[in-house]
């Protein structure tokens, strides 16, 4: 190892190891079921429920000042993790919601808490399987970048609009 002030990195000839979204996301949101699994834990619990309080106040109050017909469109929610955004389409009565995710809790947990809505575990990263041949006029996500992880949606975003 080099140590570099107080930073350690590795010498040249070590490789870091390849970095796991998946298993990375399935242990988070293993241990921090809600929204703080996908908040900055060290950052509390009422800070979490306050910073999504306002994400919600500002999602809604976008939506109601859109006139695109949202009321009448499908909507596919990638990354849904906790359902946050998924509730906030259903409230807004969106046509018809499906969500993914990458992990299996994040899926089981959907599944339970929305059993009307379509959820499907898949990774937006790779190619989507034959089977999800869906269209929809509505695609949200709201993707963090997981630490560690270089790989950008760019090139993979199979006709959905992609942010990186």
């Amino acid at each position: 190892m080099i140590t570099c002030g107080n930073r350690i990195g590795m010498s040249h000839s070590q490789s870091p190891a390849p970095f796991d979204a998946g298993a990375y996301w399935e242990s988070r949101l293993k241990a921090y079921p809600g929204l703080c699994g996908v908040g900055n834990t060290l950052l509390g619990r009422s800070y979490i429920e306050w910073l999504y309080k306002m994400r919600r106040s500002v999602f809604m109050r976008l939506m109601h000042s859109l006139d695109f017909g949202y009321r009448a469109s499908s909507v596919l929610d990638i990354g849904s993790g906790t359902g946050f955004y998924l509730g906030l389409w259903k409230e807004l009565g969106a046509g018809t919601v499906s969500g993914c995710d990458l992990t299996d809790t994040a899926v089981s947990r959907l599944r339970m808490a929305f059993p009307e809505v379509r959820i499907d575990r898949l990774d937006i990263g790779n190619d989507l399987p034959a089977t999800f041949d869906r269209e929809y006029g509505i695609v949200s996500a709201c993707i963090f970048r997981s630490p560690g992880s270089r790989r950008s949606c760019e090139g993979r975003s199979h006709g959905l609009p992609c942010h990186g």
